[in-house]
C-alpha cells in the first residue's frame, strides 16, 4: 500500500508540477485512484450504488474521449504536408513557430526545417516555445526571430514557408517583410496550426544549408 500510495504521489506530482499536460494525459491517475479504492474498500462497500454511479460516468466519459480521439485526427502534420507538397514547397525552405512543429513535416518528408533560434537547418528540436508572454492564452514571436525570417526569405528567393501554431501573435513586422496566410487546420485534437507565406523584397546571396549541431 505505501509503494502504491508513493508511486500515485510522484505521478500526480510529475504531471502537475514538473511536465504540465492537459485532463487528457492523466487517465494513469484515475486508473491508481480505482486500485487504490479497490485496496481500501471491502467488498460491501465496493457493492456501493455510488460507487457503481462513479465508475458508470468514469467509464462512459473515458469512452466519449476515445470516440473523439478515433474520428478526430491528433495533429494536422499528414493535411499539412499535403499542402506544402502541392505548392511545390518541397522545394523551397520552411521553418516553424514553435520549432517543435517543423518536425513532423521533416518527419514525413525527410526535409529540413529552418530553426530560428540557432539559424540553421534540422530535422528535430526539443520540445518548447522560445517567444515572448503575450498574455495567458497567446505569445508573441520574438522580433530577432523575425529578422531571421526575414533574412531567410531573402536567401531563399523571396519567400518562406512559415508553420504558426495557434496562439502566437506578431506585435510588428520587419519594415520589409510580410506575411499572409495560406491554410489553416483545425480540425484536430492537438494545437491548431496556420500556414503562411512570409515574402520580401530583400534579396540576399543564397547561403549553404548549414545543419545545426546535434542537441
Amino acid at each position: 500500500m505505501i509503494a502504491l500510495y508513493a508511486f500515485a504521489g510522484s505521478v500526480v506530482f510529475f504531471d502537475l508540477w514538473s511536465y504540465a499536460l492537459s485532463i487528457r494525459h492523466f487517465g494513469l491517475i484515475w486508473i491508481l485512484f480505482i486500485a487504490l479504492m479497490c485496496a481500501n474498500w471491502s467488498p460491501a462497500e465496493m457493492r456501493n450504488a455510488r460507487v457503481a454511479i462513479w465508475l458508470a460516468v468514469q467509464a462512459f466519459f473515458g469512452a466519449a474521449f476515445a470516440a473523439h480521439a478515433v474520428i478526430t485526427p491528433f495533429a494536422a502534420t499528414p493535411e499539412l504536408v499535403s499542402a506544402l507538397q502541392r505548392r511545390g514547397a518541397m522545394n523551397g525552405r520552411i521553418t516553424a513557430i514553435p520549432e517543435e512543429y517543423g518536425v513532423g513535416v521533416s518527419a514525413y518528408t525527410g526535409k529540413p526545417f529552418y530553426s530560428l533560434e540557432l539559424a540553421c537547418f534540422t530535422r528535430y528540436r526539443i520540445w518548447k516555445m522560445v517567444c515572448e508572454p503575450l498574455t495567458k492564452a497567446g505569445y508573441l514571436v520574438r522580433l530577432q526571430d523575425l529578422v531571421r525570417l526575414q533574412d531567410l526569405a531573402a536567401q531563399s528567393d523571396g519567400k518562406v514557408w512559415v508553420i504558426v501554431r495557434d496562439g502566437f501573435g506578431v506585435d510588428s513586422l520587419p519594415p520589409d517583410l510580410t506575411l499572409r496566410t495560406f491554410a489553416s487546420f483545425d480540425n484536430v485534437i492537438s494545437p491548431r496550426l496556420r500556414l503562411y507565406v512570409a515574402r520580401t523584397d530583400m534579396r540576399l546571396p543564397a547561403g549553404p544549408e548549414i545543419a545545426c549541431k546535434t542537441r
